[in-house]
């Protein structure tokens, strides 16, 4: 749809997109349910048994903290802009903007109900020591490395045409040794984003160095990226691991193939043997995944 032209303006103008009306009263109701419900579980929340007599303070205090936690906080915070732009003219503030993005990680609740997501949660919060390590390693390296780099792949700062304007820029030695070209490499802080596209192994490939120096730098800073990464991708596995047998999930798969093994060895009284074994394997197996169920509620 073309709107009025405004004047001396070189092309019509053309009217912004707006919201499908019926996605925005599917938005309407979705919104209005999760008010309803934010407000309810507000109102109704019991706190959790002591053993003893609650004084209203100490209720009062168990409420307030439940009001503060981070679910909480973040469905409060996924519905406010909704009605802040509905009924206040805000203009398309940015901060409403990025408080809106809150309702993506609403998404993270539904994690909650699965064992294996709070499996992950726990090895997460287990390996923050490496984490901790790896970034620490790489804020230095960066620092280094990024310096290194700058100052091997600067080039020289002069007045060139291959910048539109013709202006004055860092040009360097392309990698034929012939033609000139201008340096990614304008700064330090620049220089950063090679080094952790370098370390990480990801490699993207935008910028990359020339010379003979800068390989070699580059080279360096490879290496020390794997033996970096290496040391945490290490102690996640290792971790992951055991959270998973403590939750049951990697005794299922073991007690499976010691099942098809005994069945392949079996002959009449072997057999037989082989499934009370089984039949007892079972019984465990099912009150492990009991105490994997109740994990949920004991993270929550």
């Amino acid at each position: 749809y073309f709107g009025p032209p405004y004047e001396d303006a070189p092309i019509p103008c053309v009217c912004p997109p707006v919201p499908i009306p019926s996605i925005v009263m599917a938005e309407d109701i979705i919104i209005w349910f999760f008010t309803v419900e934010w407000i309810l579980r507000v109102l109704c929340y019991e706190p959790p048994p002591t053993g003893g007599k609650s004084s209203g303070r100490d209720v009062l205090i168990q409420w307030l903290s439940y009001l503060t936690e981070p679910y909480t906080v973040m469905d409060a915070l996924a519905i406010f802009p909704y009605y802040l732009e509905r009924y206040e003219q805000t203009n398309g503030l940015l901060s409403l903007r990025l408080l809106r993005l809150f309702r993506v990680f609403q998404l993270v609740r539904l994690g909650q109900y699965n064992v294996t997501f709070l499996c992950l949660i726990n090895v997460l919060v287990k390996s923050l020591l490496s984490l901790n390590l790896l970034i620490i390693v790489l804020v230095f390296g960066a620092a280094f490395f990024g310096s290194m780099i700058y100052w091997l792949e600067k080039g020289s700062w002069k007045y060139t045409e291959l910048t539109d304007p013709p202006s004055f820029a860092y040009v360097r030695m392309g990698v034929d040794g012939v033609n000139e070209e201008l340096s990614p490499f304008t700064s330090i802080p620049a220089s950063f984003w090679w080094f952790m596209v370098t370390a990480t192994t990801v490699g993207y490939g935008d910028t990359y160095p020339t010379s003979t120096g800068g390989k070699f730098v580059a080279a360096l800073a490879m290496l020390m990226g794997v033996l970096v990464i290496a040391f945490p991708v290490s102690v996640f596995s290792d971790l992951w691991s055991k959270e998973l047998k403590k939750a049951g999930i990697f005794a299922v798969d073991e007690e499976d193939e010691d099942d098809s093994n005994e069945s392949g060895k079996g002959g009449g009284s072997s057999r037989s043997k082989g499934e009370s074994k089984r039949s007892g394997k079972k019984k465990g197996r099912r009150e492990r995944m009991k105490k994997s169920r109740d994990v949920p509620g004991e993270v929550g």
